[in-house]
């Protein structure tokens, strides 16, 4: 159990160490419940901070339940659970025109950090059923790292066997053998706005010359 996202981005950080001032090495938060633990580590171990923009493709009539996730250039489908291609359509579309519009919101007039060559460090909030980070996963490969390490407090075991195969190394904290929801393993697990997104973006520190 976690206070907070912002303890767990602490403690993820101390299993993390090796790579501090590491500057060919990038934090890479998936909002919007990475950004939090994402800046911890950032902060701690002086590495520079970006994110990456996916939606999940809820089912139809229940948007909770995860049947793929849609990035600005790819999409991934885990089930077609009761959904037709009219509605994966409009849905991808949908989504795609909200990452469109929160990108410039979120980056304001830099550039996103180029990511090929380097150590990608991916991070969320916790992992469920993992069809996002697995579309993360291909994002950042189609970028060209150089590494990919996950870095999560919790997730469900059946989704980080998933994973580990596909990058380089996982850390991961927990693993509950009843895995629910990600929610469950937080003590404070409120939601975060896109105004605390954008905050913690431009307020990053800069990062210390070594």
């Amino acid at each position: 159990m976690f206070t907070d996202r912002k303890e767990a981005g602490i403690l993820l950080a101390k299993e993390l160490v090796v790579y501090k001032n590491d500057k060919n090495a990038v934090v890479l938060a998936i909002p919007r419940g990475g950004i939090i633990p994402a800046n911890e580590i950032s902060k701690t171990l002086n590495l520079p901070l970006e994110i990456v923009l996916v939606k999940k493709i809820g089912a139809p009539g229940n948007k909770e339940f995860a049947i793929g996730a849609v990035s600005l250039e790819d999409y991934i489908l885990t089930s077609k659970l009761h959904a037709d291609e009219r509605y994966l359509e409009s849905e991808i579309q949908r989504l795609r025109k909200l990452i469109r519009e929160q990108l410039p919101y979120f980056l304001g007039n830099r550039k996103a950090i180029e990511l090929e060559g380097k150590k990608v460090i991916i991070v969320d909030d916790g992992v469920a059923t993992g069809t996002t980070l697995e579309l993360v996963i291909a994002i950042v490969k189609r970028k060209k790292a150089d590494q990919i390490i996950v870095a999560v407090p919790v997730a469900a075991a059946d989704a980080l066997a998933r994973i580990k195969h596909k990058v380089t190394k996982v850390i991961c904290l927990e693993t509950p053998f009843y895995f629910q929801a990600i929610g469950q393993y937080y003590s404070s697990f409120e939601q975060v706005e896109n105004e605390t997104v954008k905050e913690i973006l431009e307020e990053k520190p800069k990062l210390t010359e070594i």
